[in-house]
């Protein structure tokens, strides 16, 4: 949600990734931006930080990019020092972007048919002003994991809630579910981290948004990666997730986009048969 607008950045069309930038202001009619210099992507952080659009990472890449329109892009860092990272999580906390969590794949990158591919998931937590210079804080005590889209930032604390690792089986293709974790941390400055408890509903893929009265999550893979969900799930502390009641034809999806819009949160696309449908729901 930038300057009145929702934005939809990238992304996994049918198989291929996208480098596309459309934009609304009220779901119904969507126009279509461009296509940006940076390189097609999915499962990267996107996030707004002092007045910016920012692209990070996404599909192993490391790159930063940032936008004051949508139009025109800027490189920020072409290698940045936190490295390679899908699905890496980033928020914009005290003055600072903190770019935490994501996967990579040992011993190759994507691990396509290697019967030894094994997940990483990825500890150490940076920080940068502008997006182009980049103080490392720490390894965090929580184990590395990704595969969640969006950041959760309530009252000034970010709060990382569950995740989990994927890795293809021997001979395979397709990733398939490695590990779901159920525990909740928080943090005020991505360097000093306090464990907050459990969850009831560990999934991976999926998708996060914080408001002012709380953090909602949605769909997701539970248990393996077919097993889609049409779930959404409300805490008002960010902790304590409670099931919220949707339409049973609503589609089950995961990596799906999930935003707060005027007042309501809005889920869009996400594999799994959602296609281009827009979800709205009112608190």
């Amino acid at each position: 949600y930038f300057n009145g607008e929702l934005y939809l950045l990238g992304g996994w069309i049918y198989g291929t990734t996208s480098n596309e930038v459309w934009k609304t202001r009220d779901l119904h009619e969507w126009t279509f931006v461009g296509h940006a210099p940076w390189p097609a992507r999915h499962g990267a952080a996107w996030l707004v930080h002092e007045g910016r659009m920012f692209v990070i990472g996404g599909d192993l890449l490391d790159e930063v990019w940032s936008s004051a329109d949508g139009v025109n892009w800027s490189l920020e860092a072409a290698r940045a020092p936190f490295g390679p990272r899908y699905t890496p999580n980033a928020a914009s906390v005290g003055g600072f972007i903190v770019v935490y969590a994501g996967q990579h794949w040992d011993p190759v990158e994507w691990c396509v048919y290697e019967p030894a591919c094994r997940p990483v998931g990825i500890r150490d937590v940076w920080r940068s002003r502008d997006g182009r210079s980049w103080e490392r804080l720490l390894d965090t005590p929580w184990d590395g994991r990704g595969l969640i889209h969006g950041s959760l930032v309530h009252r000034g604390e970010i709060y990382l809630v569950g995740g989990g690792l994927k890795a293809p089986p021997p001979n395979e293709r397709y990733a398939e579910t490695w590990s779901e974790f159920a525990d909740v941390w928080s943090s005020r400055d991505g360097r000093r981290w306090t464990y907050r408890g459990t969850m009831d509903h560990p999934r991976t893929h999926f998708s996060v948004v914080a408001t002012p009265e709380g953090c909602f999550l949605s769909d997701g893979s539970v248990g393996t990666q077919v097993n889609l969900s049409n779930e959404l799930f409300f805490a008002a502390n960010c902790v304590d997730f409670a099931p919220v009641a949707v339409p049973a034809e609503m589609p089950v999806r995961h990596a799906s986009s999930l935003a707060a819009f005027n007042g309501s949160i809005v889920i869009l696309g996400g594999p799994g048969g959602a296609g281009t449908s827009v979800w709205q729901y009112f608190p």
